[in-house]
């Protein structure tokens, strides 16, 4: 059973993203990320890669659509980050450019709640965990629970990434 749930997951998340990379060669309106990230329920949403590029700036969240505890689409710019445990979503990234060092697994130091959602922690080192280089086209698939982090100094990163429940 929680198979099927991650796999039709899984699907809709690649749905959406497929709703981005359908839209890229299109013209659209400028994305606006406090008006835009409400979800469609009568057609498809299409994000203009260039509108997209130019909503995120450094290393912040560009938050494409919003569906409060069941899904989230975002596009990322990464250079490093703080040790994250989602207590219940999973996080599935879709590496767009560049590449980063992924560190995940082992044992998360120093957690305090943080990170948006209910269960969501925040850390500041990884002890015993593994260390994975990702690049444009990757796919990365990080259960619920498990202490990940791109490594300041060896990341440069832009991917999308989506939330959705994972328990």
């Amino acid at each position: 059973m929680r198979l099927t749930s991650v796999v039709s997951h899984v699907g809709f998340a690649l749905a959406c993203c497929a709703v981005v990379v359908i839209g890229q060669g299109q013209a659209d309106r400028p994305f606006v990320p406090d008006r835009d990230n409400i979800p469609p329920t009568t057609d498809v949403r299409i994000f203009n890669a260039a509108g997209l590029q130019g909503a995120i700036k450094a290393n912040q969240t560009g938050r494409l659509l919003e569906g409060k505890q069941l899904f989230s689409l975002n596009l990322l710019h990464r250079t490093g980050e703080d040790v994250t445990v989602h207590g219940y979503v999973v996080d599935l990234y879709f590496i767009q450019e560049g590449s980063a060092v992924l560190e995940h697994g082992g044992t998360a130091l120093d957690l305090k709640p943080g990170g948006g959602r209910t269960g969501d922690m925040r850390g500041s080192a990884i002890k015993g965990g593994s260390k994975t280089v990702v690049k444009k086209g990757d796919v990365v698939f990080i259960p619920p629970g498990v202490p990940h982090r791109f490594v300041a100094g060896e990341s440069d990163v832009w991917y999308l990434n989506t939330h959705f429940p994972g328990n």
